[in-house]
């Protein structure tokens, strides 16, 4: 009979659902979209649900040993992505909790399931049945209908149901969106923590911190956004307080946080936003350029930060966000060393 009568496996857990056959993840029986790495990670801990999936583990399934990749950065990516869909958070995780330099773990509940479809002998037999259970006034009907018609009117039956329960699900969805974006449009300040040097060279934080300044600086620029200090939000650096602490500490509704490779003129940021109010990652994205053309990729970014909390722009502040200034690499190294040593000096 092939796949149709092969039962699938269905993983629940909360108000989710994942089809590990189809490789779906589901909300409230509506699908969601997710990419292929994070899913994979999401089978392998569903599949070890308490356990530790380590950082080697993901590493062998999720790329072949001759393959060249950032792999930190693809793994920190995806399980963001991950987290980002499920609504979770890595201080006060739900599902995935990190255990930091070893790898991931599965902590909610979870129920297995196997479904298989009903072969056509039982459906007839339900029908069959459901026909015969009817009131005394349809039976006369029922018997002189073609048994045809009478699996078409039950089928259309069917139908009306299912898209009864479907619309109530796109009601909730639209709700539940609608509430969300009212939400994000209350955003009017925001925090950039110290974006983390992901090099492995502590000689290399000069730059990560210069990254940090520039992309304070370009949000401050926008009136219609309150972005904390560059020395208060350096306090912070190697800090790892619940976001939602620090967010009461400074009165902010919105944090960005993110990191910084560079790896000779390449220069590749990746930064998230998370709404405190709801703990939702509100947007998340790498960029990448050489370092010549790093203050257009820091516009691009901080462009996109504004974009996701829906601030209202001045013609002036959307004209500067478009720029493409290019900087000659060797001085503006100089230059984010010159500001760094200086901050030091200063005491912050």
């Amino acid at each position: 009979m092939g796949t149709s009568a092969a039962s699938a496996r269905i993983i629940r857990f909360g108000v989710f659902e994942v089809d590990l056959d189809a490789a779906e993840l589901r909300k409230h029986g509506l699908r969601l979209k997710l990419p292929e790495q994070p899913f994979q990670i999401l089978a392998m801990l569903l599949e070890r649900p308490g356990d530790i999936v380590t950082r080697e583990e993901l590493r062998n399934r999720l790329w072949q040993t001759d393959t060249f990749v950032d792999f930190d950065h693809g793994v920190n990516n995806a399980v963001m992505r991950l987290r980002e869909v499920l609504g979770d958070s890595s201080d006060n995780p739900r599902f995935v909790e990190t255990l930091p330099r070893r790898g991931y773990r599965f902590i909610a509940h979870i129920d297995e399931l196997s479904w298989s479809p009903p072969s056509s002998v039982a459906q007839d037999s339900k029908t069959e049945k459901i026909v015969d259970s009817a009131p005394q006034a349809q039976s006369a009907e029922a018997a002189v209908l073609p048994p045809i018609r009478r699996r078409q009117r039950l089928m259309v039956a069917s139908l009306g149901v299912v898209a009864l329960i479907a619309a109530g699900f796109a009601w909730r969805y639209v709700a539940t969106l609608h509430t969300s974006r009212t939400n994000i449009k209350q955003t009017t300040s925001v925090v950039v923590l110290p974006l983390e040097n992901l090099s492995g060279d502590r000689e290399q934080d000069y730059f990560a911190d210069g990254m940090t300044d520039e992309l304070i600086a370009s949000l401050a620029k926008i009136r219609s956004l309150r972005v904390i200090s560059r020395s208060t939000a350096m306090a912070y650096k190697h800090t790892r307080k619940p976001l939602s602490e620090l967010a009461n500490e400074l009165h902010v509704d919105a944090v960005v946080e993110g990191t910084v490779l560079r790896v000779g003129n390449r220069v590749r940021i990746t930064a998230e936003l998370v709404q405190v109010s709801t703990d939702h990652h509100l947007w998340a994205d790498t960029y990448e350029s050489e370092l010549g053309d790093v203050l257009a990729l820091q516009n691009r970014v901080s462009s996109a930060i504004v974009s996701e909390i829906r601030v209202n722009l001045s013609p002036q502040d959307r004209e500067r966000l478009a720029r493409n200034p290019a900087v000659a690499p060797e001085a503006y190294e100089n230059y984010l060393k010159g500001r760094y040593y200086w901050n030091k000096r200063a005491g912050y």
